[in-house]
């Protein structure tokens, strides 16, 4: 019984901090957009897509797979660690030349 309770407490948490963390959002992006105005916002919005759509060439889903791959084997953490953050310096100059260009 101890189990049950402990996961809908769990998940009572997870879907409170969801909630608020959506209705935060959703006030911030009001009153950004009443503040910027149209033109201002529509500037502030194609930043944050291009962010993203960079930030998907800059991962690459390395940390799923370096969450996996330490969750298996602890031993060897600091060696991935290493050449994650190797791999992510070089994607990260990589890209960043390339967007410049």
């Amino acid at each position: 019984m101890a189990t049950s309770n402990k996961i809908i407490k769990n998940f009572g948490v997870m879907f409170s901090a969801h909630l608020i963390s959506k209705v935060i959002g959703f006030f911030s992006l009001v009153l950004t957009t009443r503040y910027l105005g149209v033109e201002k916002f529509g500037i502030l919005s194609f930043a944050i897509a291009f962010a993203g759509i960079c930030n998907v060439f800059f991962t690459l889903g390395l940390s799923p797979l370096i969450t996996r791959e330490i969750s298996r084997n602890k031993a060897i953490a600091h060696q991935y660690l290493g050449n994650i953050i190797t791999i992510k310096l070089i994607l990260v100059i990589v890209i960043s030349c390339l967007i410049f260009i």
